[in-house]
């Protein structure tokens, strides 16, 4: 039997999950991303990396994660509530946002 490749400093799915009950985000969103260059299609990482994404209000991008998560597992409700939430969230956020008028160029 083949011996497993030995991965340095890739946190485990324990490791991934800790720093989100300590409301660290930006360092969650950090070791989801260390275990997604490991293994582009790990579920929880992505899952986890969304909840911190949308924590941070990186909004448009924790919904494409759960995209991507839907994908894997499209029969999952907790990703379907997760995403039905996060794209609120976008919507909200996009509403909410100010913006200048954009002026005519021509004369008037």
């Amino acid at each position: 039997m083949p011996r497993p490749r030995m991965i340095p400093n890739v946190p485990n799915a324990s490791e991934i999950e800790h720093p989100h009950r300590q409301k660290e985000f930006n360092n969650a969103e950090h070791d989801c991303d260390a275990a997604l260059r490991v293994d582009r299609k790990h579920l929880k990482a992505l899952a986890r990396r969304a909840t911190a994404r949308a924590a941070l209000g990186k909004h448009r991008a924790a919904t494409a994660d759960l995209a991507r998560a839907r994908a894997l597992q499209p029969a999952n409700r907790a990703l379907a509530t997760q995403q039905a939430a996060a794209l609120d969230a976008l919507l909200s956020a996009a509403r909410n946002a100010p913006f200048k008028p954009l002026r005519s160029r021509g004369k008037q």
